[in-house]
C-alpha cells in the first residue's frame, strides 16, 4: 500500500482499526499501554508505518472504530483494518 500510495500522490486515505468480540460502542483493552482503544492502536500503527515509508502525514487520518461494524463472517474476519480513500486532489 506504502508504494501504491508514493505513486498515487492525489489520494487521501483513512485508516480504520476494527476489533470482535465487543458489544458495539466498546473498545478492547490495548495490553501494550493499557489502555481501552485497541481499535485505534491498529489504526495508528499503519499511520506510523506509511508515515515511516515517505507518506505525507497531510494525506493520512486514523480512526478506531470499536466493534461497531461486524462483518458477519466471524471473529478473525472483524479484527481488521481498512483502508478508505477519502480524498483524491485535483491536479
Amino acid at each position: 500500500m506504502a508504494d501504491v500510495l508514493l505513486a498515487k500522490k492525489k489520494y487521501s486515505i483513512a485508516i480504520l482499526g476494527h476489533i470482535c468480540c465487543n458489544p458495539p460502542g466498546v473498545d478492547v483493552i490495548d495490553f501494550d499501554t493499557g489502555e481501552r482503544n485497541l481499535s485505534e492502536a491498529r489504526a495508528k500503527i499503519i499511520y506510523d508505518y506509511l508515515i515511516y515509508r515517505g507518506i505525507e502525514k497531510k494525506r493520512l487520518s486514523y480512526k478506531g472504530m470499536m466493534a461497531n461494524y461486524p462483518l458477519g463472517k466471524g471473529d478473525r474476519y472483524d479484527r481488521r483494518v481498512e483502508l478508505q480513500i477519502i480524498a483524491i486532489e485535483e491536479q
